[in-house]
Order: C-alpha cells, then sequence, then structure tokens
C-alpha cells in the first residue's frame, strides 16, 4: 500500500482482527497431552472433553496471520506499538505452547506407533518457529522506546 498512514491502520485492523480470534477461541484449547495414555480424554479449561471446533487450529492460524502481518508492515514502519507488543506477546506465546504440544503427542505417537514421524513433526515446528521470529523481531524493534516489549529470557 503506498500510503503510510493506511497501511498502519489497516495492519492495526487486522491484526486485532486476529487477536479476537486467538482471545475467543483460546479458552477451548484442550490442554497438552501429559500422559501417555491415549484413552484419557483431552479436557479444555473450560471442561468441554471434545469441542465441535478445533480451536487450537483456528488459533495458530490466526496467529499465523499476524506474524505476516506484522512481518509485512515492520518494513514499512509499525505505529501503533502497543497493539504490535500484545500481538506479539499472545501470538509467540500461543504458538511456543502449540510447538510444545506437538512435542508431546510426538512423544505419545511414539510409544504406541514404531513408525518414525520426525519429518512432518520437524516441518511444522519449523513453520511455527519462523513465525515466533516474526513476533520476536517485532519486540526487539519496540523495545527501545517500550518497556513493555522488553524480551526478558
Amino acid at each position: 500500500m503506498s500510503n503510510q498512514t493506511f497501511a498502519n491502520q489497516a495492519a492495526t485492523l487486522y491484526t486485532i482482527y486476529y487477536l479476537n480470534h486467538i482471545l475467543i477461541y483460546r479458552p477451548f484449547i484442550p490442554y497438552p497431552a501429559i500422559s501417555n495414555d491415549p484413552s484419557r480424554p483431552r479436557v479444555s479449561p473450560m471442561g468441554y472433553p471434545d469441542f465441535p471446533f478445533p480451536a487450537q487450529v483456528i488459533c495458530i492460524n490466526a496467529a499465523k496471520s499476524s506474524a505476516r502481518i506484522v512481518e509485512a508492515q515492520m518494513k514499512q514502519g509499525f505505529s501503533n506499538i502497543p497493539n504490535l507488543i500484545a500481538v506479539s506477546h499472545i501470538s509467540a506465546a500461543l504458538l511456543i505452547t502449540s510447538i510444545w504440544d506437538f512435542k508431546a503427542k510426538d512423544r505419545a505417537r511414539q510409544g504406541c506407533q514404531s513408525e518414525d514421524i520426525k519429518p512432518q513433526y520437524l516441518q511444522t515446528t519449523q513453520v511455527l518457529m519462523e513465525d515466533v521470529n516474526v513476533f520476536l523481531k517485532s519486540l526487539e524493534y519496540a523495545e527501545l522506546r517500550w518497556d513493555s516489549a522488553h524480551l526478558s529470557l
């Protein structure tokens, strides 16, 4: 987009839209698979064992879409830094917990099956880590002026 003001406004509106998706569907994501018992149902924090829609997939797709928007807008300059910080923190945390969940599922599958599923797992985690790196770069961008963007690892 050639007009910088409209580009920043559009990026802000879309990231808020995807952030709302995450905030609405996140309570329905089931807890990570802690045990290797596949017969034990995974229950969401709201207490629903099998919710009728894939909340985790919806949240991951919203976070990935936010990463694409943030990445494109960072090249032109992002003016709404508080929105950038909120989207980056929440989306990166969601993606990292999803990676942990994929690792737990992979360990559970390895106990049940003899075939190797590593290539699919590695490809999924690499794609998610690229999006996490986009959010980390955006937080580093905002860190110089905003204390709430500071990464304390």
